[in-house]
């Protein structure tokens, strides 16, 4: 084009140099008219024509005669947009730039209009009558009281370039609004119907409320994550906080040394090697510690080249599953390492599991000699029956039992067993055991030896009891004697000789008589009267008694009945009269045994050994006036071999004492004091079916 050409073509169109610039920077098609639109004139289009590389190579200039167009044409494209508008399922509308509608289709219409017939929408009208319209005709959902507010926002949002929004009809549907306006001052109205995303996003809410799990999701390309309330819950935050967080601030929290196989599972999903991944790994709580969580998703969308564009999952605490599972492999652990042998079983007897201890207990060679198996296959068959008949009633109705057996092993030997027996809720049994033989056998030497120490012990005070008897025998044998030397026949005519040589022999036998059954006494436990046995050592403490010595007795009128063994009993109180016997010496003094039914033993009164037995207990005490313990032996009396009388002694007394108060379930306290004599307090269990009868009622009442 020439130059003249040139000018011609600028002063006919000024625009054009500034629009092809325009064009040329924005790379889009540029129409502009010239001339009077209302008289003949020209469309002038600028096209920007692009190279291979995508880069403008040239501009088009067309020009077109505006009012050449046949009107068949004009009508047939507004046709062509009525039709557009018509396809679109979803209420649209076109409004110029004076607010006046142009076309809609008919879902715009009939939302407008409402339940009322007279309602219409109608081009020309202005965008506020369509509103009001619909307001008054019930299609939109706003209270009488909110509708004039309503209006005043919503028409103050339409100046608004592009506004978006949701609504609600009566009926029920959910609407997204979006209001847009064109490059030539005219305005879109769309809404879009998205009832069925509302009642998803319902259920979806819904769910997530009753789950309580945290939910997140990831733009993988912005790096832009989202997340629920629950989810910042879980690690102590507020929800504002970590609603938008992005990918960095989640790795961050997420525990250094689980990093490495969390990324290693979003790999395998971006990758394409799965869509969804479970990862198990330690975030940081706000307050530092580390929370155990468990984060179940996948792909949520790939774009057309399939890569991810977004990830979206959710996020449970599973803090408390963890510490049960750590708890769990601690007690796996433990009964692997037990010494103890354990086994299962289950409902039908069978054994499920056992540990290596009871493998090696009952010599199996593998796990499989017992698994599978009846329990009673580890029993010979009498102990198995008298095993269940014992065993099983308790368990059914106390869910544990304990107590002994005598088992066999897979080679057929057979040893003695302490076995403890749980069930479980689901119906299984735990067998705890262990082999006792050995210990059964330490404790059988040991009773053996406790009785012969006994025995010794006894024969001990017998020998005490018979040197104090000597002077009451001598003076009785001396009488006899008299009566009976002839030489004095003479001096004794007027007296009846067999009537005083009688009564000289019944006080020798008096004497002997609380001795007799000390002496044949056998150990057993037996119904008996503490009364009596009380009574009867204070008397065998009496015997052979120094002159100066007083043996009193403060007892109960009414008979004490308990389970005992008199002999013991005896052999405890005796232990503790000659004691006090050979404290006093041939001085003038006094030993007191006394006896009462309590409930408490004195509160400041602390125990030496033992312990206070069950309510009600008998409580016996044996004191005396003697010289008192001082401290330093009071705290050895209890050794065994520890004695004060030298030769005379053999230190086992008091060792015996206490032996035999543990064995029973008894007590021992003792006050003392240098110059203030000595009292031992026995607290001793009753164990008769009168005291816990009399327990009973005193609970009922």
């Amino acid at each position: 084009m020439s130059i003249e050409a040139s000018k011609a073509l600028i002063e006919a169109d000024p625009d054009l140099p500034l629009d092809c610039w325009e064009a040329a920077s924005g790379g889009a098609t540029r129409t502009r008219a010239i001339g009077d639109p209302e008289e003949d004139g020209y469309w002038r289009r600028i096209s920007v024509r692009e190279s291979d590389d995508g880069c403008p190579e040239e501009l088009v200039v067309s020009y077109e005669a505006g009012h050449l167009a046949p009107s068949a044409e004009l009508a047939k494209a507004r046709r062509r947009l009525v039709n557009a508008l018509e396809a679109i399922p979803d209420p649209v509308a076109y409004f110029n730039s004076r607010d006046r509608l142009v076309l809609c289709n008919t879902a715009y219409s009939e939302l407008h209009a409402g339940k009322s017939s007279a309602g219409t929408v109608v081009s020309g009208m202005r965008f506020e009558e369509i509103l009001k319209q619909g307001r008054e005709n019930g299609a939109l959902e706003i209270s009488d009281e909110a509708q004039a507010e309503w209006l005043s926002v919503r028409l103050n949002k339409r100046q608004d370039p592009v506004f978006e929004t949701e609504t609600r009809t009566r009926d029920g549907r959910w609407f997204r609004v979006v209001d847009r306006v064109t490059e030539v001052g005219d305005r879109v109205h769309l809404l879009i119907d998205v009832t069925s995303m509302k009642k998803s996003q319902s259920r979806l809410e819904e769910v997530e409320a009753g789950a309580r799990v945290g939910m997140w999701s990831f733009d993988m390309d912005s790096g832009q994550g989202t997340s629920n309330g629950k989810l910042a819950e879980i690690l102590g935050y507020f929800p504002s906080e970590l609603a938008n967080a992005d990918l960095t601030t989640w790795q961050s929290l997420a525990h250094p040394d689980d990093w490495v196989f969390l990324d290693a599972g979003f790999n395998e999903c971006m990758s394409g090697e799965r869509e969804r991944c479970e990862l198990q790994f330690r975030m940081k709580h706000k307050k530092g510690r580390w929370v155990w969580v468990m984060a179940r998703g996948g792909v949520a969308e790939r774009d057309p080249n399939g890569k991810v564009r977004q990830m979206a999952g959710v996020l449970l605490d599973i803090s408390v599953r963890k510490k049960l599972e750590t708890e769990l492999k601690l007690r796996a652990a433990a009964v692997e390492a037990s010494a103890d042998a354990i086994m299962i079983t289950d409902a039908s007897g069978s054994i499920v599991d056992a540990n290596p201890a009871l493998l090696r207990l009952f010599r199996a060679q593998a796990p499989q000699d017992v698994l599978g198996h009846p329990w009673y296959r580890l029993y010979a068959r009498s102990a198995a029956a008298d095993l269940a008949a014992v065993a099983f009633p308790v368990i059914r109705s106390d869910r544990h039992w304990q107590g002994d057996a005598l088992a066999k092993r897979l080679d057929g030997s057979q040893f003695e067993q302490s076995i403890s027996m749980t069930e479980l809720p689901d119906g299984k049994i735990v067998h705890v055991s262990r082999d006792v033989s050995a210990l059964k056998e330490l404790e059988r030497g040991r009773r053996i030896l406790r009785e012969e120490i006994e025995l010794a012990q006894r024969q001990e005070v017998i020998n005490l009891l018979a040197a104090g008897l000597t002077h009451d025998f001598s003076n009785l044998l001396a009488v006899i004697s008299h009566l009976t030397d002839p030489d004095s026949a003479v001096a004794f005519e007027k007296i009846d000789i067999r009537s005083e040589i009688h009564r000289a022999s019944r006080q020798m036998i008096d004497l002997l008589e609380p001795l007799r059954g000390y002496v044949k006494g056998t150990a057993v436990e037996k119904d008996a009267d503490l009364v009596d046995v009380v009574r009867n050592a204070a008397e065998l403490t009496a015997l052979g008694a120094p002159l100066g010595l007083s043996v009193e007795s403060d007892l109960p009128v009414h008979a004490l009945k308990a389970m005992v063994d008199p002999l013991r009993l005896t052999q405890v109180l005796m232990n503790l009269g000659l004691n006090a016997r050979d404290v006093i010496g041939h001085e003038e003094g006094t030993i007191r045994f006394a006896l009462s039914r309590d409930s408490a033993a004195p509160a400041d009164l602390p125990l030496e050994l033992g312990q206070v037995p069950a309510a009600p207990f008998a409580h016996m005490i044996v004191s005396d006036t003697g010289s008192g313990i001082p401290n330093d032996i009071r705290q050895r009396i209890w050794e065994p071999y520890f004695t004060t009388k030298g030769d005379q002694g053999t230190g086992l007394g008091l060792a015996l004492i206490a032996a035999i108060i543990r064995d029973v379930g008894g007590g021992i306290a003792l006050e003392t004091g240098l110059g203030h004599g000595t009292t031992f307090h026995l607290f001793w269990p009753l164990n008769h079916p009168e005291a816990v009868a009399e327990v009973g009622k005193a609970t009922v009442s």
